[in-house]
C-alpha cells in the first residue's frame, strides 16, 4: 500500500508550491471553443456567455455548440445565446466522444482556427483562460489542461464533497505531477488541442472516458499535455447521491475498460521505449486504486494485520495521515473555504459509498452504455 500512498505523497508536496504566473503577451492564436452538449437547455447559456465574454479579442476566437442527438431546446437557446450551432443525430454513436470526433473532422477542413478548447455544457470560464493558454501555446506547448473547479461546491454537503474529490484530482495532482515532470491528465472541461496533433494523433476516443481514453492515445505519440494553473473553468458537480452514482459509475467503469484494455499494449509500449511518462501514467492512473479504494484497503490491512500479529496499526495510522493530509492540500490549492475543510468530516462515509459505486461499476462495466450525468430538473 506504500506504492499509491507513496505516490500521492509526492504529488502532494509538489503540488503545494506555489505555480508560476504566465506572462501575458500579445494575441497570437484563434481559437474554435467547441461545446457538445445534449439536452442541456437549461444550462447552455452558461459557457456561451462565458466564452462571449472573454477579454481577448473577437475575431480571434469562435464558438461552437454542438446540439448531440437533443430532444430539447438546446440549438435554439444556443443559437439565441451568440453560438453558431451544429446539430448531429447518430444514436448508433451516442457517446460523447464519438460527437467530439464527428466535429473535428468536419472542423479540420476548414483553416480558420489554430487550436479547440473543449468545454462542457455546465462550464463557466474565467475571462483570463484564453489570454493564458494562447501565451502557452506560444511558448511550445501542443496540448494545455486548463484546471478544473467546481462552480456549485457551496449548494449542500454533496456538492462540498465533490469539491473535495475535484481537488484532489484536478488541481492538487495535476500541480504536482506538472512539477515532478509528468504529462497532466486530461480531465474533459477546459482542454485545449493545437489543431496540428490531429495530424499526429486523430481523435479516436469513444468510451465511457473519452478524455483519459485520448490522453493515453497522445502520450503514446509522445505528446505530453501540460497542467496551466492559471486557465481556470468551473462546472456543476450533482448535488445528490442519485446524480453523483450515475456519473461516479460511468468513470470507474470507463477506467477498468481502460485497464482491460490498454495496460498490456501501452506498458509494452512504455517499456520498450524507456517512456517514464506513460509509464507513471497507466500506473497512477489504472494500476493504483481510486483514493476511496485505497484509504479502504490501507483500513482493512491494517486492521487485519493487527488481528493476525498484534503489529501493522502504526503503519495503516501513517498511511492514513497521508490521505487525510492529501485532502487537506487539495483543498488549499484549491482555494476552498471553511466549509469544504469540515466536510472532510464525512470523508469516511463517503469512502465506503464510492467504495460500493466502485465495485457496482466492476460488475457492470461490460454492459454499461454512456449516460450524461443528470443535472437540474433532470436529476
Amino acid at each position: 500500500m506504500w506504492l499509491p500512498v507513496g505516490h500521492l505523497a509526492a504529488v502532494s508536496l509538489a503540488g503545494s508550491l506555489r505555480p508560476r504566473t504566465v506572462p501575458r503577451g500579445e494575441a497570437r492564436h484563434r481559437f474554435v471553443v467547441l461545446i457538445s452538449a445534449r439536452d442541456e437547455e437549461a444550462h447552455i447559456a452558461g459557457p456561451v456567455s462565458s466564452a462571449l465574454r472573454m477579454s481577448y479579442p473577437a475575431s480571434l476566437r469562435r464558438v461552437l455548440v454542438v446540439a448531440d442527438n437533443c430532444a430539447d431546446g438546446t440549438a435554439a437557446k444556443a443559437r439565441a445565446e451568440g453560438a453558431e450551432v451544429w446539430e448531429r443525430t447518430d444514436m448508433t454513436r451516442p457517446t460523447k466522444g464519438a460527437a467530439v470526433e464527428w466535429t473535428l473532422e468536419r472542423l479540420l477542413a476548414d483553416d480558420g482556427w489554430d487550436a479547440v478548447v473543449l468545454l462542457d455544457a455546465d462550464a463557466d470560464v474565467d475571462p483570463e483562460f484564453f489570454a493564458v493558454v494562447d501565451q502557452r501555446l506560444t511558448e511550445g506547448a501542443m496540448v494545455v489542461q486548463g484546471e478544473r473547479h467546481v462552480s456549485n461546491a457551496g449548494e449542500n454537503v454533496v456538492s462540498r464533497l465533490a469539491q473535495v474529490s475535484s481537488a484532489a484530482q484536478c488541481v492538487l495532482r495535476p500541480r504536482g505531477r506538472a512539477r515532478l515532470g509528468g504529462a497532466a491528465k486530461l480531465v474533459g472541461n477546459g482542454m485545449v488541442i493545437h489543431r496540428s496533433v490531429f495530424a499526429v494523433c486523430p481523435w479516436r476516443a469513444h468510451g465511457l472516458v473519452e478524455d483519459v481514453e485520448y490522453w493515453l492515445q497522445l502520450l503514446c505519440h509522445g505528446i505530453h499535455p501540460v497542467h496551466e494553473p492559471c486557465a481556470v473553468v468551473s462546472d456543476l458537480m450533482p448535488t445528490d447521491l442519485a446524480s453523483a452514482r450515475v456519473q461516479r459509475r460511468r468513470w470507474e467503469a470507463g477506467r477498468l475498460n481502460l485497464v482491460r484494455d490498454k495496460v498490456g499494449p501501452y506498458g509494452r509500449d512504455a517499456f520498450r521505449r524507456r517512456d517514464p511518462v506513460l509509464a507513471e501514467a497507466l500506473t497512477s492512473e489504472l494500476l493504483f486504486p481510486n483514493l476511496s479504494v485505497t484509504g479502504a484497503l490501507v483500513a482493512v490491512a491494517g486492521a487485519a494485520r493487527w488481528a493476525g500479529a498484534g503489529r501493522g496499526a502504526g503503519t495503516a495510522a501513517a498511511q492514513s495521515v497521508v490521505l487525510a493530509g492529501h485532502l487537506v492540500l487539495s483543498l488549499r490549492a484549491a482555494g476552498a473555504p471553511a466549509a469544504s475543510y469540515a466536510a472532510l468530516a464525512l470523508a469516511p462515509a463517503a469512502m465506503v459509498w464510492r467504495v460500493w459505486v466502485t465495485a457496482e461499476a466492476a460488475v457492470k462495466r461490460r454492459t454499461l452504455a454512456w449516460q450524461g450525468t443528470p443535472r437540474g430538473a433532470g436529476r
